[in-house]
């Protein structure tokens, strides 16, 4: 009985001895870890941060990890961890280039000895498999290939043909829907289902897009929502850009045309060609206004009427616009508003280039020896430059600047000029080019600065120099009128008509024939009355003719 006694009194101090044995160990545990980066995709570098704690009642002593990375055995210490406290592990890793979008486990083996109460050394070990998250880049890419026409209005379709490539992720059960807020809708469905996408491959899907009629106006790309799968399951969501596409108004569907003829002078009919082409998806009818304007006034029709222009084509009407004659050349535009069978409008504005007919007329000032420079054009003309040349070589000229329309200018003649004279005359238009006008102008018969001119075989003013032309062209019944000019007034002769070298000459015809007639009445008198005895002898009459003394 005593010997019992004693034998569980041994096993009771075994037992206690084994809970206090029990009781100095270490035990480490880890409690939390994170990568660098947080975020880690295929190809990454990075580190495994692990928090140990130590939850026995003894030290860890020499704490080691054991782990691998890229088939490279690494190992990585921490010295000692007393009870109760923890430690931090980095532990580097690598990511397979293809492991996107997967989940790779890195496993690390950690060993610790620790000291025992009867003075030897034990060692332990713990393990542990942490998973890393590999996310994927973006892998998939859409491109337009088409949208079936440069632009809609709202409310109208169009189908849009996408190339939708993965670039070498995991794309799979991929469908197409569009954003909840998005003005566009799928035809006849909610949504278009793709399905998967091998890696670096590509498929084209064709899609049908309605706009609603709250559409905004404008261009820009036109959302789409595009969900697809990664390898571990998980939806992705991306929203993608199809176009551009430009949204008009119904009224902008169409493209208006204002072509002239040939070039639109100031105070001109000018005839246009207005052409409405139709770039929407249905045929539709319109009128255009052609409204005027300060410059521009249409003849005939104000509003012309399209019907029926089919899509993709146009159709033409020639219209008559008149261009005031007040008007400076330059660049105006004019409105046209469009209306189409739906009652939409818009106006648009066309551009006209209005040009000026630059014109000069030079005549000649007879009576004043002047040359008028007259501007007989329709525009304005600036820098007028003019020189007179006589066929000395003796010239005139002079800077006269700006003349307006219906203005004029003079430029006096060279002195003593006669026969031919070249007027040049320079300028520059509204649109500043500039012009050169030479005219060769006739002087007359006349005498100094009151000759008479005559340029481009018209009578310029006075008379023309020959008997019939010009004013006064008429011959006179004078007896004396072959001293006289023609129409019995001497050329160059203003107030008499008389040349003055005509009037000597019959001055002189005159004194000379009173001279004969007074010595032949003197002779008559002397016969009837003979001198006295004591006188001189009569004189013979052919003597007194000859003017000598008789023998």
């Amino acid at each position: 009985m005593r010997a019992k006694n004693i034998f569980l009194a041994i096993i009771v101090v075994a037992c206690l001895g084994g809970v206090a044995f029990a009781a100095d160990e270490p035990a480490l545990q880890i409690t939390n870890y994170s990568t660098v980066p947080s975020s880690v995709y295929p190809g990454a570098l990075g580190y495994l941060q692990i928090t140990l704690a130590n939850k026995g009642t003894a030290a860890a002593d020499t704490v080691t990890a054991y782990y691998n990375v890229g088939g490279v055995a690494q190992t990585s210490s921490s010295g000692s961890i007393s009870s109760g406290s923890s430690a931090q592990l980095s532990i580097p890793f690598k990511i397979p280039q293809e492991a996107g979008g997967s989940i790779q486990l890195l496993s690390v083996d950690i060993y610790y000895t620790y000291t025992l109460t009867s003075g030897g050394a034990a060692s332990k070990k713990t393990s542990i498999s942490i998973p890393i998250l590999v996310l994927q880049q973006s892998p998939l890419e859409v491109r337009t290939v088409s949208t079936g026409k440069m632009s809609i209005a709202p409310g109208e379709k169009f189908d849009a043909e996408l190339e939708l490539k993965n670039t070498g992720g995991v794309v799979n059960n991929l469908v197409i829907t569009m954003p909840q807020n998005s003005t566009f809708t799928i035809e006849g469905s909610t949504q278009k289902a793709v399905g998967s996408i091998a890696p670096n491959s590509t498929v084209k899907v064709k899609i049908g897009l309605v706009s609603s009629s709250s559409t905004a106006i404008g261009t820009y790309g036109v959302p789409v929502l595009f969900t697809y799968q990664d390898a571990l399951l998980r939806p992705f969501e991306e929203t993608l850009y199809v176009g551009p596409l430009s949204v008009l108004d119904a009224s902008a569907q169409y493209r208006l045309s204002l072509v002239p003829s040939e070039s639109v002078e100031i105070g001109s009919l000018a005839q246009f060609r207005l052409t409405l082409q139709n770039t929407g998806s249905v045929a539709m009818s319109a009128t255009v206004d052609i409204n005027s304007t300060d410059v521009f006034m249409p003849i005939g029709m104000q509003k012309v009427y399209f019907d029926s222009v089919k899509p993709g084509e146009s159709s033409a009407m020639d219209i008559t616009i008149g261009v005031d004659s007040g008007t400076s050349a330059g660049y105006y535009s004019l409105p046209l508003r469009l209306t189409t069978s739906t009652g939409q409008s818009a106006v648009f504005y066309t551009g006209i280039s209005v040009d000026a007919t630059p014109e000069v007329t030079v005549t000649l000032d007879a009576q004043n020896s002047q040359v008028q420079i007259a501007n007989t054009g329709n525009s304005n003309i600036r820098s007028v430059h003019a020189v007179a040349t006589s066929a000395s070589g003796a010239k005139t000229d002079s800077f006269i600047g700006t003349l307006s329309v219906d203005d004029f200018a003079t430029l006096s003649l060279p002195a003593g000029a006669l026969g031919s004279v070249d007027v040049e005359i320079r300028f520059r238009d509204s649109n500043n080019f500039e012009h050169t006008v030479k005219n060769a102008l006739q002087l007359g018969q006349g005498a100094g600065g009151n000759s008479t001119f005559r340029s481009g075989g018209a009578s310029a003013g006075g008379f023309a120099g020959n008997a019939g032309t010009g004013t006064g062209g008429q011959r006179s019944n004078n007896p004396l009128g072959f001293l006289l000019g023609p129409g019995g007034r001497a050329a160059g002769t203003q107030s008499l008509g008389i040349d003055p070298v005509f009037l000597g000459a019959g001055a002189a015809v005159v004194i000379v024939v009173g001279y004969f007639a007074y010595k032949r009445w003197k002779g008559k008198k002397g016969a009837a009355h003979p001198p006295t005895s004591g006188g001189q002898p009569p004189v013979h009459a052919q003597d007194a003719e000859r003017g000598r003394k008789p023998k």
